[in-house]
């Protein structure tokens, strides 16, 4: 092995001694016997992305003389199975199986000891389910510490997110043979417990030399003359591997397709010219200097535009890089070509006219910048020819170029004080608000040529026939996005959702490809809206646009699956498609109605015969299961039910009030504190108002990210309360807003409420106002939460989903087993009309003792009190108490009367009320001890309906139904 040739051959060589000896030197550190407290060696390869981690990590195991130290070597890359789901790196059971598969693979032993079905019980809760996944990982990293005991082994764990992950294939802890760990992460504020660490750093001068003379090409020797422009671009590229490997790619592109004749002098100089920049600006600059290679300077900063407007109009929120039809392509070029922009590089730009844009694509291509390639849509007659930024870097690359000059109605921009376009000193702004910008003025450019050259008669104006532009493919794949960041939202909302559109979408790209074009608008129309938040009058509107557009292609996939004969691969992608919807739905949590398209992709994946462990099935099954969030109430602090923080430490470790953490639970994996609702009901009483919304136990992915300041625990300028100031167990917790006098419009709380400028709805006024003690919590060291003033509890899960309301279609709805019975009573006519005869059906329905209230949708289930006893609140003469889904021997019973009212007797007396006056899905109900006709009124808002078909609905709101926030097992089946 040449040093001369390997760059960081030091740390190689470290890294293979502490993996062969027993006494390693790492640092100029003696390390006895190189292992863990744990008896396992451990060595942690860790620094920023692109350094060369992996590349040193293969290496190492690569040499003979470690590959002749172990038994087997084993490799997982633990990076892959989080790129495409979350950024948070845990691994879930699914994945932890797949892993161990793949060892068991590259052992050359049987992977039947582990398979991915877990032993659950019907009616299992989602927190149960977790405590028996982390049981049976546990059971399975045993099992294979069993496989591999008695041999050497030596296993790579690649692009490290979190130490848990680590853990868990820490195999050595059951062994008694030689078990060594080799890690590679990027992490480089965690400190992976029991390991050494090695940092890597950036390159040496010599390494960076190496390192660019192997990616350049070059093997001549150099002379003096050369040295010194070598050594600049080294310098330039702040000796980062991934600028230096760019560079010497650069350079070597340059001399082999481009400019075979420019000396390494003058390529040397393009590089160096500039001042120096930091870090990745190097990287940028490197990048930059791939234009220089157009003599033209003007030319050239045609190009930076271009390259700048492409990547700012054609990504997606999951993908920097898709690839995009040459007619896009040729259209971004063309809309260049006629853009006033141009005038400012005549004649310049007559040499790359429009006609010219196959030119141009061959060019970048050239350069580095861009791929290109032949793909072939399922729909689409041949191969079609696609292009799309060669990497990630290059699109920040791209976006970054946006900082360096601004467009405005149409036209560059020139600096106050040099009097340029494209000027790094006045024009060099970090923040995305120049790339929003900018992004808006392209995406007016290119929508408006669309526009233009889409015109019947635009054709007769055009006398070249090489621009053959395809402008309907342009039109159906990103119109109605560049709409979007141009800021005509309607427009491209009312396109998204005309069914002639979507169909012709269906027809071009296939089913799958058209649902994902629709998310990646609503995404982006999300995104828009958030941005410009502060010019609009209201969210709500905005956001049930966007939601509509979902519900929009649901119901037009469902419609096509029930008129049409589809083969079963249509039939898979309709499913899949509703997955992908009901997902992006439940990050608006609009969990009742993301229910209805799981159960659709179900119901899809079952009309095909998929068996119930295909893994479409288990994914549609698991996706209904988190959609089942149990509601936060205040526990007993030793009760199994409390909830304990993931990440609490660093809360005592952040500077006071600037703590700012994602609620994700250690108590129950994969499990966080999120919202139970989208909308938060607002409440009114005579001189306040204020709104909330109720906190349940759902997906970490939907984690309500906090702040942490003197007690507060804050989000969305709201506060953790406890319900209606009752310190007892069972009290659900909520996200509130600070109390507003509505005479004096004053505060009372430490922080300020959003002006919304609308005014709040009446809201049933027997909600009382809440003090201040209520919402303030302690943050214990083993990670439960509870209140300041009553430290004997703390946040725990409900066992007992809330009763709410929910469509009268969905798979949420509640049926009741006796609703005759119930029915018989309404319709029972009035005493003073017919009195014996309501006597003798009274007696006959056992009034007095009321109508068992048993589930027929959830077998051995009832509605039940959640208290069992009247919830106190601050007004003396109000007691309140919740109701929810539970065993069916605590089922309680109800009356209905002549009116309509439900009511119920005993310790827990009163009658069944919504929420709010105007209920919505997802409004929970309440049982109020307080008489609300006792003034006289007939209110309908207290009025139910019993349907023939066992659910009940608000009289004055027939399309909602009683229903929970959860499906029992066996009504799923």
């Amino acid at each position: 092995m040449d040093p001369m040739l390997l760059p960081r051959y030091e740390l190689l060589i470290s890294i293979a001694k502490f993996i062969e000896d027993t006494k390693v030197v790492v640092n100029n550190t003696t390390i006895d016997g190189g292992l863990s407290n744990s008896g396992v060696k451990r060595l942690t390869l860790r620094g920023m992305g692109g350094l060369g981690k992996t590349t040193l990590a293969a290496m190492a195991v690569n040499l003979a003389s470690v590959r002749a130290e172990y038994d087997h070597i084993l490799w997982l890359n633990l990076g892959n199975h989080f790129q495409n789901f979350s950024d948070q790196n845990n691994i879930n059971f699914d994945m932890y199986i797949g892993c161990l598969q793949n060892l068991c693979r590259q052992l050359g032993v049987s992977a039947d000891h582990f398979h991915s079905e877990l032993f659950l019980q019907p009616g299992d809760r989602p927190y149960a389910v977790a405590s028996k996944t982390a049981q049976a990982i546990e059971e399975s990293k045993c099992r294979m510490s069993q496989i591999i005991n008695g041999l050497k082994v030596l296993i790579v764990l690649d692009d490290v997110w979190n130490h848990e992950d680590a853990e868990l294939f820490n195999f050595g802890e059951q062994m008694t043979s030689c078990f060594c760990m080799l890690l590679t992460t990027r992490t480089l504020d965690q400190e992976l417990l029991g390991s050494h660490i090695l940092n890597v750093n950036f390159l040496n001068h010599q390494e960076a030399t190496n390192l660019f003379c192997i990616e350049a090409g070059l093997s001549e020797s150099f002379s003096t003359e050369d040295m010194e422009p070598l050594n600049n671009i080294i310098r330039k590229c702040g000796y980062v591997p991934l600028a230096i490997r760019t560079a010497g790619k650069i350079m070597k592109n340059i001399r082999q397709e481009i400019q075979p004749n420019i000396t390494f002098t003058e390529i040397a100089l393009m590089f160096t010219s500039s001042s120096d920049s930091p870090k990745m600006d190097t990287v940028f600059a490197i990048l930059d200097r791939s234009f220089e290679f157009v003599r033209n300077s003007s030319e050239a900063h045609i190009l930076r535009l271009f390259v700048s407007a492409f990547a700012s109009l054609f990504h997606k929120d999951d993908s920097f890089r898709p690839w995009i039809t040459s007619d896009g392509f040729a259209l971004l070029w063309k809309s260049f070509t006629d853009s006033e922009i141009m005038n400012e590089f005549c004649p310049h730009w007559l040499n790359l006219g429009s006609e010219n844009w196959q030119e141009i694509s061959n060019l970048m291509c050239k350069m580095g910048l861009f791929d290109e390639d032949y793909v072939k849509y399922p729909r689409k007659p041949g191969l079609q020819k696609y292009f799309r930024i060669h990497h990630d870097l290059i699109w920040e690359f791209g976006k970054r170029l946006s900082s360096l000059f601004r467009v405005s109605n149409g036209k560059l921009v020139r600096c106050v004080e040099h009097g340029k376009t494209f000027c790094p000193k006045c024009f060099n702004s970090e923040s995305d608000a120049e790339f929003i910008s900018n992004s808006t003025e392209w995406a007016k450019m290119i929508t408006e040529s669309y526009s233009l050259s889409s015109q019947p008669n635009a054709s007769e104006n055009c006398d070249n026939s090489n621009l053959a532009i395809n402008y309907e493919s342009y039109m159906l794949e990103w119109f109605p996005l560049h709409l979007i960041k141009r800021g005509q939202s309607e427009e491209a909302v009312k396109l998204m959702k005309n069914e002639d559109f979507f169909m012709k979408q269906l027809r071009t790209f296939g089913i799958w490809n058209s649902c994902h074009m629709a998310v990646a608008c609503v995404r982006t129309y999300s995104k828009s809206f958030f941005q410009n938040m502060a010019s609009m009058n209201s969210s709500k509107g905005s956001k049930l646009v966007m939601v509509d557009v979902l519900f929009f292609v649901r119901d037009i996939l469902n419609s096509f699956h029930r008129a049409s004969q589809l083969k079963n691969i249509d039939q898979k992608e309709i499913g899949c498609s509703f997955i992908m919807l009901g997902v992006e739905l439940q990050k608006y949590s609009r969990w009742i109605e993301c229910f209805d398209f799981f159960f659709m992709s179900l119901n899809v994946f079952r009309s095909i015969g998929y068996g119930s462990n295909h893994p479409d099935i288990v994914r549609a099954t698991r996706c209904i299961e988190s959609c089942s969030l149990s509601p936060v109430i205040l526990v007993s602090k030793d009760s199994p039910s409390r909830l304990r923080l993931k990440d609490h430490n660093t809360i005592f470790q952040k500077d006071k009030g600037k703590a700012s953490f994602p609620l994700e639970l250690s108590s129950h994996p994969g499990y966080a504190i999120a919202r139970m609702n989208e909308n938060y009901t607002k409440v009114s009483t005579h001189d306040q108002s204020w709104d909330y919304v109720m906190l349940g136990l759902g997906l970490k992915n939907s984690a309500l990210v906090v702040s942490y300041d003197e007690g507060l625990i804050m989000h969305d300028n709201r506060m953790f309360r406890v319900s209606l100031d009752h310190f007892e167990e069972g009290t659900p917790i909520t996200l509130r807003s600070p109390t507003k006098m509505k005479d004096t419009n004053e505060l009372h709380s430490p922080i300020q409420m959003k002006d919304t400028n609308e005014e709040p709805e009446q809201v049933s006024n027997f909600l009382p106002c809440l003090n201040s003690s209520a919402q303030s919590f302690s943050i214990a060291f083993d990670g439960t939460i509870y209140p300041t003033m009553a430290p004997h509890l703390c946040l725990g899960v409900s066992p007992y989903p809330h009763l709410v309301l929910v469509s009268k279609n969905s798979p949420c709805r509640a049926i009741f087993k006796n609703f005759s019975d119930l029915q018989s009573l309404y319709k029972i006519p009035k005493k003073n009309a017919h009195s014996i005869e309501r006597d003798q059906l009274e007696e006959q329905c056992n009034v007095d003792d009321g109508i068992k209230l048993e589930l027929a949708s959830h077998p051995g289930m009832g509605v039940v009190h959640i208290f069992g006893k009247k919830m106190q609140t601050s007004i003396a003469s109000v007691h309140i108490d919740f109701l929810g889904l539970g065993p069916l021997k605590n089922a309680i019973s109800a009356k209905m009367t002549e009116k309509g009212e439900i009511l119920f007797q005993g310790k827990c007396e009163g009658v069944l009320c919504p929420s709010s006056p105007t209920p919505e899905i997802g409004d929970i109900l309440l049982v109020l001890n307080v008489n609300p006709f006792s003034d006289g009124t007939d209110n309908e808002t207290y009025k139910f309906i019993v349907h023939d078909n066992g659910t009940i609905s608000p009289m004055l709101y027939p399309s909602l139904v009683l229903g929970f926030q959860v499906v029992h097992k066996e009504y799923s089946k």
